[in-house]
Parts: structure tokens; C-alpha cells; sequence
């Protein structure tokens, strides 16, 4: 199954509508990460950072094949019917769509809260504690990552020319606006922070930098996904 006959799928399996920069990505071949290769990182991933599919240079997220998300979402959405110790409350059931990893055992979805044909938010569904809700959007969202990487930063020092071959292939997603201040971020000389990872942001100018560009009331805040036996 390749990525547009996932879309489909989810599409006729959820009866949601997905966000159009999903589909977009998709036919734009943004979401193929070759995922399943041995020597991932030392074999695909120079080849890959030539020109980054989406979110490819990021902080706890993995795009994963389309057959290993229907995999993970059995995992992490179960229902009542599913026998397991933990399932879904009801108003959640039908409500959530997997979409990328984070490594950790967490996972992105997008939660359609009132409408499964209106613009879904994103929300982090944790494995171990409640889950959280992160960007108002998609669009949001890869903004909001694509800030976060350059916070948290990476053990390379090519971060800086990782992170400006990722905007250029997300520009076509971006706003004029959205593109001057991440250009701004990555033209930085980054910096080693305390645990060795080389930077380009501290934490007053990321918070000053989401607030501007992607303002969001609910990101943090917190909700029970979960009834246990």
C-alpha cells in the first residue's frame, strides 16, 4: 500500500476528511521516509537530507509506512471490543488518526473533536501518562517541529545545512511570513548546548517565536484518552 491508497483508506475506514496539506504531501511523494532498510540512518538518510520529505530533520517524530501505522493504531486505539485492558473512551472512538511516531512509545494523531469533515487538530497520544494536545493544525504543526528541532537541537554540526534543505523543500507549505523567521532561525551559527547537542534557538526566543506564528490556547493542555479494566 503506498501513501495515496492510505489516505483512501483512512478517508473510507474513519469517514473523516483529511487535512489537504496531507494529501498534498502525499502526492508530492513528502511522506515516504524508506522506512524498513537496514543502516537506515547511515545508508537513506544522507540521501534523503539532500532533499527532506517531510519533517525528516525533527525532534520525536518518525514517519513510518503506511502498513506499520495500521499496525501501531491497533495498538494504541483499541476499543471495548477489542478485548484489552485499556480502550478508548467512547467520545474519542472514531474521533482519532495516527499519523507519525515520536519514538518514545507516543505517537500524533489528528483528533476531529466536533466535525470529522472540518479542519482536525493535532494531539500527542501518550503511552504512559495523558495525552496533550500540540498545534491547532497541520500546518501548524510542521511549523511548531520545525522550531522545536532547532531548541532541541542534534549531535551534528551540519545541523545548520540540515535544517535550510529542509525549508526549502516545506516552502511550498509555508507562509511568506512563516518562511522569513525559520530562514532567520537557520541562518543562526548554532551552538553547543549543555547536553552536547549543537542549537539555534533558547527557550525565551522559541516560546516568543510559536506565540508570534502559531499561537494555539489548548497546546499543553491535557485529556484522558483512556477507560482501564
Amino acid at each position: 500500500m503506498n501513501y495515496l491508497q492510505y489516505l483512501d483508506y483512512l478517508e473510507k475506514t474513519y469517514e473523516v476528511t483529511l487535512p489537504s496539506l496531507y494529501k498534498q504531501l502525499a502526492k508530492d511523494d513528502m511522506l515516504d521516509m524508506q522506512t524498513g532498510v537496514p543502516n537506515w540512518y547511515q545508508d537513506v538518510f544522507p540521501k534523503l537530507v539532500q532533499n527532506p520529505p517531510f519533517l525528516l530533520v525533527s525532534y520525536e517524530y518518525e514517519l513510518y509506512s503506511p502498513d506499520e501505522m495500521i499496525a501501531c493504531t491497533k495498538d494504541h486505539l483499541p476499543s471495548q471490543d477489542d478485548g484489552d485492558w485499556f480502550y478508548l473512551k467512547p467520545e474519542y472512538e472514531n474521533r482519532l488518526v495516527m499519523f507519525a511516531q515520536c519514538g518514545n512509545g507516543d505517537c500524533y494523531a489528528f483528533y476531529y473533536e466536533h466535525d470529522k469533515h472540518s479542519e482536525p487538530q493535532i494531539v500527542r497520544i501518550c503511552h504512559d501518562c495523558e495525552s496533550e494536545y500540540v498545534a491547532k493544525n497541520l500546518q501548524e504543526f510542521m511549523v511548531y517541529k520545525m522550531l522545536e528541532v532547532a531548541l532541541v537541537g542534534q549531535d551534528s554540526p551540519n545541523i545548520k545545512e540540515y535544517l535550510l534543505a529542509q525549508l526549502r523543500t516545506h516552502s511550498p507549505y509555508l507562509t511568506p511570513v512563516q518562511i522569513e523567521r525559520l530562514n532567520d532561525v537557520y541562518q543562526k551559527e548554532p551552538v553547543k548546548n549543555n547536553h552536547g547537542d549543537w542549537v539555534l534557538l533558547n527557550n525565551d526566543e522559541f516560546d516568543t517565536l510559536v506565540d508570534e506564528l502559531i499561537p494555539f490556547d489548548k497546546r499543553d493542555e491535557t485529556f484522558e484518552l483512556y477507560e482501564y479494566e
